[in-house]
């Protein structure tokens, strides 16, 4: 599990993002460096029940918009959000990568993936490379062998 973002760190990243640093902007890149997965909208909703929606919607495009934080949709298209890795040292577009599993429905962000190299055709330039794969979680995959044993 990731550690909490604290002040400083928040701090440092708006800066670096210019973006202004309100509470709600916290909130969420508090709420979602809690986990190793990407959080459903929705659960971020009920986790900042004192923020309407419209606030919420508007803090979520905001930081996507910096690239703060991305979205990738669940097998039912409810959009999933997670932060950003903040490496300056990376060479080349960021790249995520992602497990959906097709049982708890969880997707689980994969940090470090071993990829060979993609070449594009010429004139095509990457931006942001996401790569999600489908299949059932270590926890679900347990859950079944017990149940078969």
């Amino acid at each position: 599990m990731r550690m909490a973002i604290n002040k400083l760190e928040a701090e440092t990243i708006f800066h670096s993002y210019h973006l202004k640093k309100t509470k709600s902007r916290v909130r969420v890149l508090t709420i979602l460096a809690s986990k190793d997965m990407a959080i459903a909208r929705p659960v971020i909703a009920r986790k900042m029940k004192d923020v309407n929606r419209a606030t919420l919607y508007g803090v979520l495009l905001a930081l996507e918009a910096k690239g703060v934080i991305y979205k990738i949709f669940d097998l039912r298209g409810t959009a999933h959000y997670a932060i950003c890795s903040f490496n300056q040292n990376s060479i080349g577009p960021p790249l995520y990568m992602h497990f959906n599993c097709l049982r708890c429905k969880k997707i689980y962000c994969l940090n470090e993936p071993d990829l060979p190299l993609i070449l594009l055709p010429a004139g095509f330039k990457t931006v942001v490379f996401i790569l999600c794969i489908k299949g059932t979680c270590r926890k679900c995959n347990k859950k079944l062998s017990n149940k078969i044993q």
